[in-house]
This record gives C-alpha cells, sequence and structure tokens, in this order.
C-alpha cells in the first residue's frame, strides 16, 4: 500500500499514512474505535464503526487518498452488516408481521426477525446468535406457527429436562406429549409416533437411530450443533443418517466452529447446504486450505474466511451480537489474571519441560499413534503440575472473591480438581454445588434449581458438561480455575450467565499459572477465536 492511502476491504479500512502527533491526536477524536497494526503500520477501523461523512472529511482533512472501489466497498460493507438487523428494526417500529405465540410470552424484535426468516425459508438454516439471545424460543416459535409437528430435538444431556419445559411454553405442547429418551434401552417407534415430540441427547442418538429413523418427523432441531462437528463420531453419524430424510431441519449454536471452518461442514450437510459452492471438495479446498501429505488429507486451514461468512450470512445462517440487539444487556468485563508458581514447584516444572522438549525433538515429524498418545500424556503432566502449583491460590481468590459478591461459579476442567475446590469450599463452611461429568441427570437439575434461587453460594462445574443449555443468570460472576483447548468451552459458559434476563455487569477472570504451558494454552485460544471471529462475524 502506497503512503497516504486508505482501503476499504470486507468492511476493514486500513489507513496509512506517514506518522505525525497531530494526525494520530486527530484520528483518535474523531473515532473512538481505532487500531494500530505495528507489523504492517497502518491504522485499522470498521465501516459499520464509523460515520460516512465524517469519514471523509477526515480523509480529505489529511490528504489521504481512497483507492477507486473505496466508496462501493464500504457501502457494500454496511449492507452485508445490516441485513439481518432490517427485519428486527421494521419489528420494533410496528412490523405487521403475526404469529402465534404464549399468552404471557415477551418476544424481542430480533427474535420475530429470526422467526420471520425461519419461516420465509421454510428451516434448514443455522441460527448463530449470541449465547443467551433466545434461539431456543425462535426454532421453538417456528415450529409452532409452521405446525411441524411430530418434531424431534437433538441435545446435550444437561439440557433435556429444560427442553420438555420450553418444548410445553413455547410450541404449545402437553408436557406428557414430549418424549424424553432416557439411556439406550429401547423405545418403540409407534410409541414415539404417538407423541408430539421428542427429546434426546446425543451420546445415546446412535442406539436409537432405526425407531427415530421410522418415526416419520416433519423437524429436527439440533441444539449446540458443535456435538456433531467431528463427522468420525458414532453421535454425529448417527445424527447425520437420521436428519437426512427429515425435510426440515433448524441448527443451533452460538459456538458452530469450535477451531476452523471443518468445525462447520457437519451442519451444513445436516441443514441440507451442502451443495453447491459447500460441497465437500469445494467447501475444504476454498476455506480449509486442503493439502494432501504422505499420511493423507488434511483439513485444518482456515481461508477465504470473509468470502465464507459472506456466504453463510445470504440464507444460510441467523447471527446476530449481544451488543447489536440488545441495547439494554450489561457489559462482560473480563480480566486475567497471572499465579506465581511455588519454587519447588518451578523447579519440577522445568525438569519435565526439559524432558518433554528432548524427547518432542527427537522424534519430531512422528505422526504415529503411539507418539500422539505419548505427547498428550506429557502435555498432560505439564497442566497436572500447573495446577497442582496453584490451587490453593485458585482456592484463595474463590473465597476473596465470594466474600465479596457472595454468589458465583468455578469452572474447572479436572475432576481430582473439581474435588480439592469443593472439599476447600465446604471447609469454610461456604454452600457449595456440583456439576461434572459424573453427577446424575436428576441432581443436576436440583442442583441448579437450588443454586439459582440462593443468594450466597459458589457452584463448581465441569467445563466441557456445564457450559452450554443452562440459565444462570441469577449469578454475575464466573471464575476460570482451568483451561481447555477450545474458545468455544470458554465462551459458552461465559454465556451462562450473560444472557436475557441478566442486569449487572457479567465478571469473568481466568486464571493463568505462569511461566506454564496454561500460558501456551491461553495463546491457543486467543489464536484460534480470531479464526473463529473471521469466519462467523467477519471480525
Amino acid at each position: 500500500m502506497a503512503t497516504n492511502t486508505a482501503t476499504c476491504k470486507n468492511g476493514e479500512i486500513s489507513i496509512k499514512t506517514i506518522y505525525s502527533r497531530r494526525f494520530v491526536e486527530d484520528l483518535k477524536t474523531t473515532f473512538k474505535k481505532v487500531t494500530w497494526e505495528s507489523g504492517t503500520n497502518r491504522w485499522i477501523l470498521y465501516a459499520w464503526d464509523v460515520n460516512k461523512m465524517a469519514l471523509y472529511a477526515f480523509l480529505e482533512r489529511w490528504k489521504i487518498g481512497k483507492e477507486p472501489s473505496f466508496g462501493k466497498d464500504f457501502d457494500t460493507s454496511i449492507l452485508k452488516r445490516e441485513f439481518f438487523f432490517e427485519k428486527a428494526r421494521a419489528a420494533e417500529l410496528g412490523s405487521s408481521f403475526e404469529y402465534e405465540k404464549p399468552d404471557s410470552a415477551s418476544v424481542y424484535p430480533h427474535q420475530e426477525c429470526a422467526l420471520k426468516l425461519l419461516m420465509e425459508n421454510d428451516g434448514n438454516m443455522l441460527i448463530s446468535d449470541d449465547m443467551g439471545l433466545g434461539k431456543t424460543c425462535e426454532s421453538l416459535l417456528f415450529a409452532r406457527n409452521q405446525k411441524k409437528y411430530p418434531f424431534v430435538v437433538f441435545c446435550p444431556a444437561i439440557t433435556k429436562a429444560n427442553w420438555r419445559k420450553e418444548i410445553s411454553f413455547w410450541a404449545d405442547v402437553k408436557v406428557d406429549d414430549v418424549a424424553v429418551i432416557e439411556g439406550k434401552t429401547p423405545v418403540s417407534a409407534d410409541f414415539l409416533r404417538s407423541k408430539v415430540s421428542t427429546v434426546i441427547n446425543y451420546q445415546v442418538v446412535e442406539a436409537h437411530t432405526d425407531e427415530l429413523e421410522d418415526a416419520r418427523y416433519k423437524l429436527a432441531i439440533i441444539d449446540e450443533t458443535q456435538n456433531i462437528a467431528n463427522p468420525k463420531a458414532k453421535q454425529t453419524k448417527a445424527t447425520l443418517n437420521i436428519v437426512e430424510d427429515i425435510p426440515c431441519v433448524v441448527a443451533m449454536s452460538g459456538t458452530p466452529m469450535i477451531n476452523r471452518p471443518i468445525d462447520l461442514y457437519t451442519t451444513l450437510r445436516a441443514i441440507k447446504k451442502n451443495t453447491g459452492d459447500f460441497t465437500f471438495w469445494n467447501y475444504v479446498n476454498r476455506y480449509c486450505g486442503a493439502v494432501q501429505t504422505k499420511y493423507g488429507w488434511k483439513f485444518d486451514g482456515a481461508t477465504n474466511l470473509a468470502e465464507l461468512n459472506e456466504k453463510l450470512l445470504k440464507g444460510i445462517m441467523i447471527r446476530r451480537k449481544k451488543e447489536d440487539v440488545l441495547k439494554e444487556l450489561p457489559p462482560k468485563n473480563r480480566k486475567y489474571f497471572y499465579i506465581e508458581m511455588p519454587e519447588k514447584v518451578s523447579t519440577l516444572y522445568a525438569e519435565i519441560r526439559k524432558d518433554f522438549s528432548i524427547y518432542y525433538n527427537a522424534v519430531r515429524g512422528n505422526s504415529s499413534e503411539k507418539f500422539t498418545a505419548e505427547k498428550f500424556t506429557m502435555i498432560e503432566k505439564l497442566k497436572k503440575i500447573a495446577i497442582d502449583g496453584k490451587k490453593s491460590k485458585v482456592v484463595d481468590f474463590v473465597l476473596k472473591t465470594h466474600s465479596a459478591v457472595k454468589k458465583l461459579i468455578v469452572y474447572g476442567h479436572h475432576i481430582y480438581f473439581l474435588d480439592f475446590l469443593e472439599k476447600r469450599l465446604n471447609e469454610s463452611s461456604i454452600k457449595t454445588y456440583r456439576i461434572d461429568g459424573e453427577t446424575p441427570q436428576k441432581d443436576r437439575d436440583s442442583n441448579i434449581e437450588e443454586f439459582n434461587t440462593s443468594s450466597n453460594c459458589v457452584l463448581v462445574c465441569g467445563i466441557k458438561c456445564a457450559s452450554t443449555g443452562l440459565n444462570l443468570q441469577t449469578c454475575n460472576t464466573i471464575i476460570f480455575a482451568e483451561l481447555t483447548w477450545t474458545p468455544s468451552d470458554h465462551l459458552q459458559a461465559e454465556d451462562r450467565i450473560y444472557r436475557i434476563g441478566q442486569k449487572r455487569r457479567c465478571d469473568i477472570y481466568y486464571l493463568i499459572a505462569e511461566g506454564t504451558i496454561e500460558e501456551k494454552v491461553y495463546n491457543v485460544i486467543c489464536r484460534k477465536d480470531k479464526v473463529i471471529k473471521k469466519a462467523i462475524d467477519d471480525e
């Protein structure tokens, strides 16, 4: 890019000019959201964050030239950004859009927008609204208004009870007419056909494939579609086989892409969008950087993300962010705390890490299953040392936070750490509730209900099993005591409290063991998060 020029591509405005203190002061005074990109020596801002006339006046004032397509690109970016808000604004102003809903229900304009888009397209779309914006309400109002009975809901185990209640309220279905499949005990297709709706969790779908295929559903709702992201998983194969013959499918997830674009493909297949540019090989070559190695094909790249985002928004994906549609929702405040390791732990960690580095360098390039297993074993060992080194300080942080806010949620990952934390909290006479992968469903439901009605308590959760489908907005504080490698795990967990009904600022704390693999995990999360935001939100 030449000096003193401005470009606009996919909404990103790039300004490159000779440094001047007065220029910088004027830039930051004129535009509230602007960042400096040191690697390319340019200022970055976005079309939807600026006033067009103010921008043009600024460029003229500093004699900055615009590329020939600048104006067109700017206007196109704004139109694309506004596309899915247009109907919501119309509803806000008094749209004539009429639909059935429960008499006691309040439906937000953005939810009406989604319902109308679903009805216009007869489903077969991905609702990818931010967590907490009411995707469940939107999908069930669609079933109700389009008379898509009977229908089936695929969801995580922890949300089955909630789905039964939501179906009864939003879809006008009696509770007794909702079949909730438990475990792998066979049920007959005749029994399912006698019900208006069926709810089943992913872990047992394979065991019930035959009867679900014979139930002749008119609609499938796939909740938290990241659960079918792995095409090799049995639950993915079974779910896709069942929905293939169901004429209408609505997929739902605030985080449909776990790490990279290939994660999204099974969802596109489920909602019957795997045609044209989105046939498998077209998709992986264009958006996943497909490359053939001596070990086989790899699809773990991320390419042409702005184009992917544009195509998804054209009749495939409904995507709204909280800050765009719920102006009254309080802010989300993230804070990152680095915990210093005790000297003995740091010494042990350094020794193990040195051994790992020697081993890794000796076998670099080896992709055998044995090496992969040994590598992950050593990584888990490093993570355990980091956890052991910080766990006492984590407890101190939790106790201090509890004394200030009285009610909070702590997310961890390993059972032994959750046990340790729960024991220490009980020793401090703090009422503690627990949800992890070993908690029976009935205990989960009662723990959630008691936590939501209590004003002084701590909920200790496993991040993998309690990050989706839960409404915990009676609390406004979360502590992540451990990290996973997946950004969507943390975003999902954050939005258990950051959702409709929340009236207070949400404080979210990440506790990271300094100088350990947790810093690496955190950096990986940030890098993956950038890829996801580019593809899903074009940010």
